[in-house]
């Protein structure tokens, strides 16, 4: 959670009207604090664990079940219950985007998009900068 308000927090520096030197002081010092990379894998870890977790556990009740059940959706459980597994597919997605467009750019797996340079810590403002045209 604290990652989320973190990064939530940094992202916003980007419409603050200074032409995104907020915004790059902050991606600096996050992208060569030793204590935030650390944790910046920890929870990378832990997210594919919790992915894998979830499939193994959603495989095992399929195979317990053997069939489907008679009356579907007539639960008393909230709606996000019932479809947590499609919301879920729409955060994986939407990080899967993430990841690509600026964590693997930063890791230098994936190649940046164009006009970016890759050792560019502040590819993440200079791609919304450019997108916004604030650059």
């Amino acid at each position: 959670m604290t990652f989320l308000v973190v990064h939530l927090g940094i992202n916003l520096l980007l419409i603050k009207n200074d032409g995104g030197e907020s915004f790059r002081v902050a991606a600096e010092f996050v992208g060569h604090n030793s204590v935030v990379q650390i944790f910046e894998k920890v929870l990378f870890l832990g997210f594919g664990i919790h992915i894998i977790i979830g499939i193994i556990l959603w495989i095992r009740n399929t195979i317990a079940r053997g069939k489907v059940y008679r009356i579907s959706n007539q639960s008393q459980t909230s709606y996000f219950s019932k479809y947590m597994f499609h919301t879920g597919m729409i955060v994986f997605a939407f990080l899967i985007l993430h990841f690509f467009n600026f964590y693997y750019v930063k890791e230098g797996w994936v190649k940046p998009a164009e006009g970016i340079a890759h050792d560019d810590l502040s590819c993440h403002a200079l791609y919304y900068g450019r997108t916004l045209g604030r650059l």
